[in-house]
């Protein structure tokens, strides 16, 4: 009598990805036989598997309504036998509907029996190929194999019974109140552009043992799964710059009964985990145990409907399989099963870990088209370390993700005897030595307007006293709203020299942006366009009209200098996430950044350079100060050109 049912949420999941084509969801080995049994030998053993597991021969059909439905029917299993020189498998996407999900070929290669076997996903999970595989040792070994007590068809007839139920409401109740208001998006930074979709896999061996894992794990009481998902979330919490962590697991949700049958048992569900860098690894860990038992306790409400009700998608996906059943036994003798390469995969990122005896592989299956393989690499490298750390740390904000070598490239960063460093000095020790070196070297030009590096230097000094009598000085802020022209120069290095520092402001900003930020900075004084009044409504200090500038008189000379530490420039973000955030340059910066920019772009007296960046964009200090401290001339693009470049 055919079994026929309709698909389980899980199956329903898989079934839709997989119309996307591709070999994603394949499950494809090989095993290398030797010259021990013949090709008679191995079809007479499947077909023993084949009598013992009817699921096998599941096939997905669409009835005259439309709906998708799985019923098994029996068939002679068909298994060619081929003779290659050299074994060349190619990974090739299911046909779905009416067609065997399964494929199985005996090769002979240079007098050795290999038996290629595939499964598609969506009728076998690992489980289920371990349960093959040991059948089909045993078969082979001549042992009466036990037959499937209960299958996938009872299991989904039960589990669409529960989603009619009270359970599957309070499920659903679950996962809403776990995730409802998160808005993290944890993911990694794509470093790569390519117009073709394609994927790439990594497989190699993490250095952390069972051994090392099994004491943690019995000491606090949770599973092996629960360290490598705690682990992992801290991890991707970290490369998000967050104390957060969202992404896809797995679960095997087999019953008792089910143990021993074929079929997709898997779920898919999200784990959202949060933390607080004082918190203890511990209690991190007990976390992740807990909502992981929660999440599987609660799985009658699939990810595919969540994803759907919650808008939670999550594209990075992590997986624990547990016992790696790719090596054992066969009459005594080892044999190893050899997964096979996907070209396809499911997610952004995908990680499975197996365990090997003692050892763990990790598997990394990424889109090779926004990902670089260094960038895979190093996160296995940064994972690996931080598996190691949460062995010896009490603390997370202990724990490290750099090695010693990276330390100390780390360290090299901050070796302060670089060219471009000099003890006490700053931008304005700079400017005045090249006034005093090229006085007559054209500094500025606007249009029609030139000035040389001695004008400069002397108009900069009458405004700068001005100001100081106005109360400027080092600490102070002095806010300037004008329009690119000469005075993006003129103004900036006047405050500069007063001692204070300079709030460069951009005329095309939102006015309660412009007054929110003159405000929060304290600003004492504001300089600005005289056409530009009215933009700012809510400043209370002293204001200078820009058409004042050239009027003051006092040209004496300013004995106080700057120091490194002093105050340079108060910039703000955009403000697009949030409130504007104030950021404040101390003069031992600029200074720094100037002398190795003119190191490392060759400025020198005969140099051109022109002033493109907005003036209160953090760039324009890039356009104006290496120039300004080398001789060379510096040309400011007026808006009207620079805004239609």
């Amino acid at each position: 009598m055919s079994k026929r049912v309709a698909l389980s949420k899980s199956e329903e999941g898989i079934y839709v990805s997989s119309l996307n084509g591709g070999d994603a969801y394949n499950l494809g080995n090989t095993i290398n036989l030797g010259k021990n049994y013949s090709p008679e030998q191995i079809k007479g053993a499947l077909d023993k598997v084949a009598i013992a597991h009817p699921s096998l021969f599941t096939i997905f059909s669409i009835d005259d309504e439309g709906n998708i439905y799985k019923e098994i029917r029996p068939q002679k299993l068909d298994v060619p036998v081929k003779e290659v020189s050299e074994l060349k498998i190619e990974s090739l996407p299911y046909e779905l509907l009416d067609k065997p999900l399964y494929r199985f070929v005996i090769y002979r290669v240079k007098g050795d029996i290999v038996l290629y076997f595939d499964f598609h996903h969506i009728i076998m999970d690992g489980t289920s190929l371990k349960v093959f595989i040991d059948d089909f040792y045993s078969a082979l070994e001549n042992k009466v194999l036990e037959t499937e007590k209960s299958d996938v068809y009872d299991y989904t007839a039960e589990e669409n019974k529960v989603r009619s139920s009270e359970v599957y409401q309070e499920d659903k109740n679950y996962y809403d109140q776990l995730l409802s208001g998160v808005e993290t998006d944890s993911t990694l930074v794509e470093d790569k552009v390519d117009d073709k979709v394609s994927y790439g896999n990594i497989r190699t061996k993490l250095k952390i043992s069972n051994e090392q894992v099994k004491k943690v794990t019995s000491k606090l009481g949770i599973k092996t799964s629960t360290y490598f998902l705690g682990v992992f979330s801290y991890l991707l919490s970290k490369i998000n710059m967050e104390n957060e962590a969202l992404f896809l697991t797995v679960n095997n949700s087999r019953t008792k009964d089910v143990l021993h049958s074929f079929g997709c048992y898997v779920k898919t569900y999200p784990l959202y985990i949060t933390y607080q860098d004082e918190d203890s690894v511990s209690e991190l860990l007990k976390r992740v145990n807990e909502q992981n038992i929660n999440n599987v306790k609660h799985n009658s409400y699939s990810f595919m409907e969540l994803s759907k009700d919650l808008g939670i998608a999550p594209n990075i996906l992590f997986a624990y399989q547990g016992d790696y059943f790719y090596e054992g036994t066969l009459n005594g003798k080892k044999v190893e099963v050899v997964p096979m390469m996907r070209k396809d995969g499911k997610e952004k990122l995908s990680i499975e870990l197996h365990r090997l005896g003692n050892e763990f592989d990790i598997w990394v299956e990424y889109r090779s088209d926004l990902y670089n393989k260094d960038t895979m690499e190093h996160l296995i490298k940064m994972y690996d370390l931080a598996l190691a750390e949460f062995l010896t740390k009490d603390k997370i904000i202990d724990i490290s993700l750099v090695d010693k070598e990276e330390e100390k490239l780390l360290e090299s960063f901050n070796v302060i005897d670089a060219p471009y460093i000099e003890k006490g000095k700053t931008i304005l020790d700079d400017f005045y030595e090249t006034v005093k070196k090229y006085p007559n070297n054209t500094a500025v030009v606007f249009k029609d307007h030139r000035y040389t590096y001695q004008e400069v230097d002397q108009i900069t000094n009458r405004i700068a006293n001005e100001l100081i009598k106005m109360g400027a000085k080092k600490e102070k802020v002095v806010s300037i709203l004008i329009n690119k022209s000469e005075y993006i120069v003129l103004a900036s290095l006047a405050v500069i020299k007063s001692g204070a520092a300079y709030q460069p402001l951009d005329p095309s900003y939102p006015q309660e942006r412009l007054n929110f930020m003159v405000n929060d900075s304290k600003a004492i004084i504001l300089i600005r366009d005289d056409n530009l009044e009215g933009l700012i409504t809510e400043f209370k200090g002293q204001e200078v009209l820009v058409s004042s500038l050239l009027s003051f008189k006092d040209d004496s000379e300013i004995k106080s200098r700057p120091s490194p530490n002093d105050l340079f420039i108060m910039l703000y973000t955009s403000g697009s996430t949030g409130v504007p955030k104030g950021v404040q340059l101390e003069h031992g910066n600029i200074f720094a950044f100037t002398r190795y920019y003119r190191q490392e772009f060759k400025l020198n007296e005969n140099s051109r350079a022109t002033a493109y960046a907005s003036y209160g964009f953090d760039a324009d200090m890039m356009d104006l100060y290496p120039t300004l401290t080398s001789g060379a001339t510096l040309y400011i693009i007026p808006d009207e050109m620079r805004l239609n470049l």
